[in-house]
């Protein structure tokens, strides 16, 4: 993976999923997502569910076509796939950044429904488990940011890459989080101006 790349991820910038689900910016919290609601449905598939499946539960798109299998050997489509402990932790996610669309943006997105059709779907097949019995995080990144501490090293990635990234591209005009910046980026920042 180079930088610059588009890639789909799960960042884990904290242990907690409902916690790192509010600590990503504005431009990834709806983007993020998306990507996370699409690496669910590639889940539902890879666990041997069908188009029938997905439409019973709402796991559609706009047009009411199922959604289809993407990235399927993703790293973090793997991790997802690896205990019921890691999709505990993934769909408490998705859940925590569909809220998190809705109280920043005030909207519901296209993938808030399907999202919590995988969620239903996960519950009513028993394939979660409590999530704090994870397995270690994929670390979908460059290798210079990879580390033993997984949420130390996307925290990395997130302010070393992803915002180098938006700034590079004019993305950002300046750094938003609607509800409030992290500590991490609020005590990274007073570090870069110290330095």
């Amino acid at each position: 993976m180079k930088h610059g790349d588009v890639t789909l991820n799960l960042y884990a910038l904290h242990a907690n999923p409902f916690v790192a689900g509010t600590m990503q910016h504005d431009v990834h919290t709806r983007k993020m997502f998306l990507e996370s609601t699409q690496m669910g449905a590639t889940v539902c598939r890879e666990l041997g569910f069908n188009d029938d499946d997905l439409i019973k539960y709402n796991i559609v798109t706009k047009a009411g076509t199922p959604y289809k299998s993407t990235h399927a050997k993703h790293p973090c489509v793997l991790w997802i796939l690896e205990s019921p402990a890691n999709r505990g932790w993934f769909i408490n996610h998705l859940i925590m950044m569909s809220a998190e669309c809705q109280a920043r943006f005030k909207k519901k997105y296209a993938c808030t429904m399907p999202a919590m059709g995988i969620a239903r779907l996960f519950d009513d097949y028993n394939l979660v488990a409590d999530w704090e019995d994870h397995t270690p995080f994929a670390q979908a990144m460059p290798e210079e940011y990879r580390n033993e501490d997984a949420v130390q090293a996307y925290r990395d990635y997130y302010l070393g890459d992803k915002m180098e990234q938006m700034n590079s591209q004019s993305i950002l005009k300046h750094s938003v989080w609607t509800l409030g910046e992290p500590t991490w980026v609020k005590q990274h920042k007073t570090q870069e101006m110290l330095s």
